[in-house]
């Protein structure tokens, strides 16, 4: 299942920064900051192509990874030329409020390159940049003025941390996971290791690295039930599940399984919007496929009036999980008050993450993910054509957005031969489509 998720640049190069406990002059783990100085983009950036402000931190931690082994020089440069250059445009591109996870990282990524040496901005910091750092300290403000509530803990961005903010050893390995990790984060881990030692984040690390290869993934371990989740609604988005009916009923029957004699548990506030998520995708796909089930599951966040209000004042947080929960609403019954409770919510949510109305008409302005939310939230889901939603998900598909990890989402990759499967599905649809219109007309 890792083969489907794409390293993350920005977990990757953490773990590269990890010098060798023996030899301290050497990274512990060679091959990830090979992958580093071999991933970079053609614009100097690292992370997905399509730029964002997630690939800010991730590049910044990319030429940090190499100035620490003080290798890549040329690579150096490009990523110091691509953050002059797209900064500013990129943090005043994004609209919808600055993320907490970009608020906390990216000044933290700004400061341990000066820290390095590295000079991003000699010029000083622009005006969107001091924003971002002023967003911080808000953040931290609250931190201190308040026990936390259902806000992430802080040490979820350990590596991003002031160090007046890191506490001691004790207060963030208490965080630790059965597995060894903080959180399930290889950078967390990562820091931790880097300044503790810790034997079994070390553990963690060593068996990360063995299992995914040169490349990181964006959390580790990945849950492979997601991922299969998600792998069948690519299939069935792009219009092309027919061809995959035994694997998809496999699929559908082994989780419909686990729906029935899993009980509830509790879930922690870093995994809440991940388990969101897949609940709803796995609600709206067995409701599709004929199966019998209750939202209740679900929608039971519907029922925690502080988690809401949470919600509501961390929407960038909760952007992909209210997306999968309004998309399973489509499928809901008559005198389903609870899922038309969570139309309503996750509807207002999900306007909160579009720019304004007098954005909107600048292309430039909405991302990928922004796209997809407002396609559906402006078609009636009973009104849509299967066939010309297929070709407009055939057309923008760059793969399936999870989100996943620290930064906003990643893109599960799928071979080639499923986007030219599905293409030449279409096609052949359209063609009969064609013939049956000239049938008619004569």
């Amino acid at each position: 299942m890792y083969s489907f998720l794409p390293p993350s640049a920005y977990e990757t190069a953490w773990v590269a920064m990890i010098p060798n406990p023996e030899l301290r002059r050497r990274p512990m783990f060679p091959n990830c900051l090979d992958w580093v100085l071999r991933n970079q983009n053609h614009g100097g950036s690292w992370g997905n192509l399509d730029l964002t402000i997630d690939s800010l931190p991730a590049t910044l931690a990319s030429i940090i990874a190499l100035k620490t082994w003080n290798v890549g020089s040329i690579n150096i440069d490009e990523g110091l030329k691509f953050l002059h250059a797209s900064t500013e445009k990129l943090l005043t591109k994004h609209h919808g409020g600055i993320p907490r996870w970009f608020a906390i990282i990216f000044p933290g990524m700004l400061e341990l390159a000066k820290d390095k040496g590295l000079k991003v901005f000699p010029q000083g910091h622009t005006r969107a940049v001091e924003d971002v750092f002023n967003e911080r300290e808000k953040i931290f403000k609250m931190e201190e003025t308040s026990c936390g509530g259902h806000h992430l803990p802080l040490p979820l961005y350990l590596e991003a941390l002031p160090a007046i903010y890191q506490g001691k050893h004790e207060d963030f390995l208490k965080h630790k996971r059965e597995d060894g990790s903080l959180f399930h984060s290889p950078s967390a881990t990562a820091c931790a290791f880097m300044i503790t030692g810790d034997r079994d984040c070390k553990e963690y690390l060593e068996a990360m690295v063995q299992r995914c290869g040169r490349g990181v993934a964006p959390t580790y371990p990945v849950d492979q039930d997601l991922v299969k989740l998600c792998l069948v609604d690519h299939l069935m988005r792009l219009g092309c599940g027919e061809h995959f009916t035994n694997p998809i009923g496999d699929v559908m029957d082994y989780l419909y399984l686990n729906w029935e004699i899993k009980k509830l548990q509790p879930s922690k506030m870093h995994d809440l919007p991940l388990q969101i998520f897949k609940d709803s995708l796995a609600f709206q796909l067995l409701r599709r496929c004929g199966y019998r089930i209750s939202p209740e599951r679900f929608c039971r966040f519907m029922r925690d009036p502080q988690m809401l209000l949470h919600m509501e004042e961390n929407h960038q947080d909760f952007l992909g999980a209210m997306y999968a929960v309004y998309r399973a609403t489509h499928l809901m019954f008559l005198e389903e008050s609870e899922l038309e409770n969570a139309k309503t919510f996750s509807n207002k949510i999900l306007q909160k993450g579009l720019p304004s109305k007098d954005l909107k008409d600048n292309p430039l302005v909405l991302s990928d993910h922004q796209k997809e939310i407002e396609h559906e939230l402006e078609h009636l889901w009973l009104a849509r054509m299967d066939h010309l939603e297929h070709r407009m998900y055939i057309e923008r598909s760059k793969g399936y957005n999870l989100w996943i990890g620290k930064s906003s989402s990643c893109r599960l990759t799928c071979p080639d031969e499923i986007i030219q499967l599905a293409t030449k599905n279409f096609m052949t649809r359209q063609a009969v489509y064609r013939t049956e219109l000239k049938e008619l007309k004569r």
